[in-house]
């Protein structure tokens, strides 16, 4: 019998399809899609509605958000984001170290706040 797929696993199958795009001309995609996997599993993970909102917004609802599960990632998430933006706003162009360090930094952060097998949420 097949099973939903959890939102860490389709997370880490998006930013593993991103590897393709870690090129110095495709940083554009590069960072949409990188962003979009972070975001969408947010939402997923922590019901916290965020891909519609800018950087800025989302750094907001995070600090607000009244369990705090994302606090504690704040940093992390707004220097990712900055640099998503960077790429995706500012036409700024990503060189290929940077890209890995987005992709590391996304993984981790997926890694980190996967729900564990003694959690019930996905």
């Amino acid at each position: 019998m097949l099973r939903a797929k959890l939102a860490f696993e389709i997370a880490f199958e998006r930013l593993e399809r991103a590897k393709a795009l870690m090129k110095p001309e495709m940083g554009d995609e590069f960072s949409v899609a990188v962003s979009s996997a972070i975001r969408t599993y947010i939402e997923s993970r922590f019901d916290l509605r965020v891909t519609r909102h800018t950087t800025e917004e989302f750094m907001t609802l995070i600090a607000a958000e009244t369990s705090g599960d994302l606090g504690e990632y704040a940093d992390l998430l707004h220097h990712f984001l900055g640099h998503c933006d960077l790429a995706k706003f500012a036409r700024y162009t990503l060189g290929l170290d940077q890209m890995k360090q987005m992709h590391r930094s996304a993984w981790d952060f997926v890694d980190k706040t996967r729900p564990r097998p003694e959690e019930k949420t996905a």
